[in-house]
């Protein structure tokens, strides 16, 4: 498994921790949602490392912005192996965390794709 496949679980995990649902059910999600972390965890530290390597920073030494404030710049010479590091980020195997669902487990749920995006790497088709 990827870490890029399971970095947005705490998304479905939000979504759905407060309804009542089977015990069995919200017992995998939670110790999940607990086994996600560490590897969240090691992904905000080495997007951390990333950043601090190869963005730019104002006169200040704050990172300067994109025009939409939504990201930070990088510098022009440094964008295509800052994009080489966060595709090999992404791309690390993260451990089998040995939980998985079926589609029965959520058959009485009511989401969007977007929303059941985030749990598909785990669930297993019969």
């Amino acid at each position: 498994m990827k870490l890029n496949e399971v970095i947005n679980f705490p998304s479905f995990y939000e979504l759905v921790k407060s309804h009542k649902i089977p015990f069995k059910l919200a017992y995998r999600l939670s110790l999940l949602n607990q086994k996600v972390e560490h590897s969240i965890q090691f992904y905000q530290t080495e997007i951390e490392k990333i950043i601090s390597q190869y963005a730019m920073r104002g006169d200040d030494g704050n990172y300067i912005l994109t025009e939409d404030g939504n990201g930070i710049k990088i510098r022009p010479e440094a964008r295509e192996e800052c994009d080489v590091k966060l595709f090999e980020l992404q791309n690390t195997e993260v451990e089998d965390y040995g939980i998985t669902f079926t589609f029965e487990d959520f058959e009485n749920f009511d989401v969007t794709p977007e929303e059941i995006a985030p749990i598909l790497p785990f669930v297993k088709l019969d």
